[in-house]
Parts: C-alpha cells; structure tokens; sequence
C-alpha cells in the first residue's frame, strides 16, 4: 500500500513538472526572460566575490566619489587620476581584488582577507588620494543606477564595505533586469535576439557586478529597440518621438562614446518626417550633433585627466593618442593589419569567449562546447524569424544595409578608440579589444538577417524550446564554473 501511495506521489510530482515545463515553453519571451534571469542572475551576483569582475573596484570608487558630488576627480601624480575617498578604501581593494597574476595558478577566493569588511563602514572622516585613471573620466551617466544603491546602503542603512557593494550589484541587476523585460516586450521583432543575448553568461555576469557597461549595455539596446519601434509603427514622427530618441541618443553618446556611431541608425528615419529629403535629413543630423554636444562638453572637462596617461604595457612601448596617430598617418597598413589579426587570428578566437561567458578577471574562461553552444543560440535567434515577423521587417534592402554598414562601422570604430588609447604605438594588433564590448551592437543585426531568406519553417514552439534549452544549460553549467573559480577545490 504504502509503495503504491508512494509510486502515484511520484507519478504526481513528474506529471506537475511536465505541465510547468510545457506551460514554461509557451509563455511569452518577456515572461521567459525574467523567470531565467531573476534567478540565474541572484545565483551569479552572490557567486561572484566583491572586486572579482574586471575592474569593478575602479568603478566601485567612481560611484562613491560621484556620491561626493565630486564630478570630476584630480591629478593625483604625474601619471594619475582620481579623488579623495574613504581611507579604506585603498586597503579593501588591495585585500579583495585577488586578481591572480599573470602566468600564475588560479586559487580560490581567501574568504578571511574579505571578512574584516562585512561591518567595516566606509571612512567618511579620513580620506587619501584614491587612484583610479582609468574610470575617473567617465562621465556620471554610466554610473546613475549603481550610485542609487550606494547612497541607499553607505548614507540611509549605514552597511559595512562588503553588504554596500552586494547592494549595489542588487539595484543594478533588478533595473537591468525590468529594462530588458520592456524592451523585449516593446521591440517589434527580434524579441527571442533580446531574450537570448540576455541570458548568456557574459551578459548576466555584467549585470551582476558594478561596472559602466550594464547602463551602456540597457541604452543601446533601448535605441536600437526605439528606431526599429518607430521604423515599424508611425507613418510619421511624433513630437514625442524627436523626445525619446534626442534623450536616449545623448544617454549613449555619455554613457561610452564607443558607440556613438549606433545612433547614425536613426537615418533610416527620415521617410517619417514631415518636409522634403533634404529637410528630413538635416533634422536627423541636427538631433546627432545636439546629442553629441554633452559628450564633447565632458571630455574637453577631463581632458587634462586623460591625456598624460600613458599606459606601460610593454617596456619601452608607451600607450600615446598623438604618436599611435601620427604611426596611422605614415603607415596606415599597420591599422589594417591590426583588425586582421584581432578578428581572424587566435587572439580573434577570445572575442567569442567574451561574448559567451569567462569569469573572474576574464582569467577562467567557458570551454569551447559552451562558447560553441552560446554562438549558435546568438545566431540561431539571429536568422530565424517567424511568418509574423516576417511580416513586420524591413522591407527597404537600402535601410537593412544601412543598419549592418553602422554595425561595421561601430565594431572598427570600437577597436580604433582602442588602438589609439590601449594599444603600444606601433602595435599590430589592437590591445584590450574584448568580445563583451560587442554586446551591446548584437541588436542591430536583428533586421539585417531577418528576412525571407532565413524565415525557417519550423515552427516557434521548436524555436522557444531549443533557446531556452541551451540557455539553462549554458546557466547551469555557468554556476558550476563559477563554482569552481571560486569556492571549490584548492
């Protein structure tokens, strides 16, 4: 009796999970999203020790000095750039960090060096020249969501060093986390593109850790979701709309000027304005410049902070704008022969890693059957559009190729702004070009390759199955690897 009662408990609990599995498969990408990423997401950010994403103490310490409403920093020698912050900070960096060196085996993370800052408050009465080169000269923007976090957990809860940067990740990753939920739900196709570059593990770990590219990252998928948005809906542009696209392309001109050239994507808009051709497109040219302006107006504030900061990468080859430009100028085929050698070289295979997933400081990356998975889920969403979608792409082949010619452009123009304030002078490759950086510009092929020539017809029931089965597998997978970079083992 009590084997029987037991075998149909068992029956139950199967026959339960089948119906939530199959309930699961058909609920809408949005909803998809958010029941992946919330806690997958949850599981990264409490995973991943303090200090251990690239970088993140650097902007930990731009977020507290914007909090100083010090905006802008100071020399802090000849070759530095920061601002004064709690005295502690210095020290905390140093003990939490743990960034293995080069060359060197990976240990795991030494929890009693941390532990001293689970109640240490930060400093407030005695402050130290804290320096931070590299992240001072960003401006506030990137940063607006993580210095709500910590003002909430250093001014109104009073936390310890440790619980502040937990908090901060935690209000990072929830408004990452509704954003890309809208966006899903607001882009007129190509919702399973945004679903899929959501959960991979590069993706999650970003928005799990402080750094500026999850702002950058949720801005530029918000204008590229607002062009496709009123490219597919208005016959013509709304006041509103001139609105949301001036705000959103000035947010991503400060957010990392990297990108700026995604906002050129915006012409293709210029059938939906009132007036004549040349009318229309002086008012989209006019929008880029005024969005532009803020951006300008920043760098030439921080200009004297960035500009004498050579970095010495290699001995006796220093990181100068003047001299890697004047090497361009007099022998333009070493440019060229840098994005050869980045893209299709060896060194091109780590931009897939860094799309795909690598943990800690880029130093354990994914193995090659997950990067491989994580490809083919990016390109499978890609190219595949069903009969609806089908329906609302763009038609006009000039405005599909005008998108993928701005995606090319933003990838060399990327590497370029690399090339001339990362790289040796000299150099034949570009240093620092990372595989994370093209996440962000992933959107843009979404009406670039769905068209007729991919619509496969095997139906979107296979397609939501197969993404969001490779997808928990890659998270699973991901958590152990974390695990195990981490926590387990010697």
């Amino acid at each position: 009796m009590k084997k029987r009662q037991f075998k149909q408990s068992i029956d139950r609990f199967f026959l339960r999970v089948k119906e939530l599995a199959v309930q699961f498969f058909a609920d809408p990408p949005e909803k998809v999203f958010l029941k992946l990423a919330l806690p997958f997401g949850l599981l990264f950010l409490f995973l991943s020790p303090p200090f251990q994403a690239p970088d993140e103490q650097v902007h930990f310490f731009r977020v507290f000095q914007i909090k100083q409403f010090d905006l802008r920093g100071e020399r802090v020698y000849p070759f530095g750039a920061g601002a004064p912050l709690p005295s502690n900070f210095n020290q905390a960096a140093i003990d939490l960090v743990q960034q293995p060196a080069a060359g060197a085996e990976i240990s795991k993370y030494d929890v009693g060096r941390a532990a001293q800052y689970l109640f240490q408050l930060p400093d407030a009465h005695d402050r130290a020249l804290t320096n931070f080169p590299n992240t001072v000269v960003y401006s506030p923007v990137p940063y607006m969501v993580h210095l709500i976090g910590a003002f909430i957990s250093d001014n109104v809860m009073h936390l310890g060093i440790i619980p502040i940067i937990y908090f901060m990740r935690l209000v990072g990753f929830f408004v990452w986390l509704l954003v890309i939920y809208f966006l899903i739900r607001f882009i007129p196709y190509g919702k399973w593109v945004l679903v899929t570059i959501g959960l991979i593990p590069t993706t999650i770990y970003q928005a799990t850790t402080i750094n500026a590219d999850t702002f950058t990252t949720l801005i530029t998928f918000s204008f590229i979701t607002l062009v496709l948005y009123l490219y597919a809906n208005r016959s013509r542009l709304l006041g509103r709309d001139y609105v949301a696209l001036l705000s959103t392309a000035t947010l991503l001109n400060l957010a990392k000027p990297g990108y700026i050239i995604v906002t050129a994507i915006s012409l293709i808009l210029v059938s939906k304005i009132d007036g004549g051709k040349l009318k229309r497109i002086l008012t989209v040219l006019v929008g880029l410049f005024i969005a532009a302006i803020p951006f300008v107006i920043w760098m030439y504030l921080v200009k004297d902070l960035s500009a004498q900061i050579p970095l010495q990468l290699k001995p006796g080859a220093n990181v100068d704008v003047a001299g890697q430009i004047a090497n361009i100028i007099h022998s333009p085929t070493d440019l060229l022969y840098a994005y050869f050698i980045s893209i299709f070289s060896n060194y091109g295979s780590g931009i897939l890693i860094g799309i795909v997933g690598s943990f800690g400081w880029i130093d354990y990356p994914l193995p090659f059957w997950m990067i491989a998975i994580g490809v083919f889920l990016i390109i499978f969403s890609l190219v595949y559009a069903s009969k609806d979608e089908i329906k609302l792409r763009m038609n006009k082949v000039r405005d599909r190729l005008w998108i993928f010619v701005v995606f090319i452009a933003s990838v060399l123009f990327l590497m370029l702004v690399l090339y001339l304030t990362w790289t040796p002078v000299g150099f034949r490759r570009v240093d620092g070009f990372q595989g994370r950086y093209l996440i962000p510009l992933i959107p843009l092929l979404i009406p670039v390759l769905q068209t007729r020539l991919f619509a496969f017809s095997i139906g979107d029931a296979l397609r939501a199955k197969i993404i969001i089965t490779g997808t928990v597998i890659l998270l699973l997978f991901s958590i152990l690897f974390l695990l195990m970079r981490f926590w387990i083992g010697g």
